[in-house]
């Protein structure tokens, strides 16, 4: 379509808020002009990365979620030029695992057309 003299084409909004992912594992989002008014578990659905809306309303409820620092509830909302600040606990769980040979196993049934 051809532009018109007078008429203004409105302004391209970003694909993606800034994020930013520190390397302790704290994200920080800033809050876009677009995004003002969205519930903060909705808008960390959409722009928020690898995480469902259930993952981060339990999140928000375990109080990992704030807004400009004040812990928030998943029905809050955000505005524009707010920072979200996620801080989840990386840490990652060592687990002894036993050998194959040292797990206990019970045998319930033997079927005689599984073995050879």
């Amino acid at each position: 379509m051809p532009r018109t003299p007078g008429r203004l084409m409105p302004e391209r909004l970003p694909l993606h808020p800034n994020h930013v992912v520190r390397p302790n594992g704290a994200e920080q989002i800033d809050v876009p002009p677009y995004a003002a008014h969205a519930r903060i578990d909705a808008f960390l659905a959409r722009y928020g990365e690898g995480r469902s809306r259930s993952d981060w309303v339990r999140l928000i409820q375990q109080g990992a979620v704030t807004l400009d620092g004040k812990i928030v509830r998943p029905s809050d909302r955000v505005l524009s030029g707010q920072r979200i600040r996620v801080q989840t606990a990386a840490v990652a769980v060592q687990r002894e695992i036993p050998p194959a040979s040292e797990i206990p196993v019970t045998i319930v049934f033997e079927d005689p057309a599984m073995t050879s």
